[in-house]
């Protein structure tokens, strides 16, 4: 009841301001017909007269446009929030109008090339003569000849039903299923293979042990850099952990003797702390 509340605030303080205009006019008037040797109870009778029932039906009518107003910012409140929600439920479905694109396709479309596309979800799209018309500047060529939905999933600000309309008009095509389900088999006998899946934004500078760095044009957009874009700096294989047989270990040379925590003694005998560094 926000709106309700914004609207009576604003209704007294208008019907004050009123008020305290019509007392300033009254004071001014007196002493006008004053030096003007006029008689006060003229005007006071004549005031009386028209005045009060002018300001009354100003009021009203006040009162009726700004509750109209009111509901009206109600319901845009309560439409914007649907198509927020909505928007993230949405699915690209396929198109039977179009031709069917490989990923191997895609990425010969990568920020060199003469046409530059993306993946969305299960759509492919041609945005080369978009990027000069993009609010970000050229950062969307980060995504060229591969899947935009990584970085949709940290700038979540493009996943509304506007923004989905104006990539749809640049579709070509859709992406093969097999790329959608099946985004890379990985070696059993690999030690890496059970590394995350990085944000294909980070600049790599070593596959294996993984080593990335922040790509420059996004170090700004964020106070705090997103853990999916913060710089890797792996030595060996990301090691597989479980959080209820993870023990931590704290040893020096002012211990005696070890102390031996796991994750529940960490979180039930001791305060998280937040630390800006």
């Amino acid at each position: 009841m926000w709106w309700l509340y914004h609207m009576i605030t604003y209704g007294r303080l208008t019907r004050q301001c009123i008020v305290t205009t019509v007392c300033q006019t009254k004071i001014a008037t007196t002493q006008y017909h004053s030096l003007n040797n006029h008689s006060k109870l003229s005007l006071i009778s004549s005031e009386n007269r028209g005045n009060n029932t002018k300001r009354w039906i100003f009021l009203g009518c006040f009162g009726v446009f700004t509750l109209a107003g009111g509901l009206s910012v109600l319901k845009n409140t309560i439409e914007i929030g649907y198509t927020d929600g909505q928007s993230m439920k949405m699915k690209i479905e396929k198109r039977n109008d179009l031709p069917t694109y490989r990923m191997d396709e895609v990425k010969k479309h990568g920020k060199d090339a003469q046409s530059i596309w993306v993946t969305f979800q299960g759509g492919v799209y041609d945005i080369t003569n978009f990027i000069q018309n993009h609010p970000g500047g050229d950062k969307i060529l980060l995504a060229a000849g591969g899947r935009i939905d990584p970085y949709w999933n940290i700038y979540q600000q493009h996943l509304t039903q506007e923004t989905l309309e104006i990539l749809e008009e640049l579709r070509i095509g859709n992406l093969d299923d097999n790329d959608i389900v099946i985004i890379g088999k990985k070696n059993e006998n690999d030690s890496y293979e059970n590394d995350p899946i990085r944000h294909p934004a980070l600049i790599i500078k070593s596959e294996k042990p993984f080593n990335a760095e922040t790509p420059v044009e996004l170090i700004m957009d964020n106070f705090y850099t997103p853990n999916d874009l913060f710089y890797v700096r792996n030595h060996m294989p990301v090691p597989l952990i479980d959080a209820t047989k993870h023990k931590l270990t704290i040893e020096g040379i002012s211990i005696q003797q070890p102390f031996v925590l796991s994750l529940d003694d960490l979180k039930r005998d001791f305060t998280c702390v937040s630390v800006n560094a």
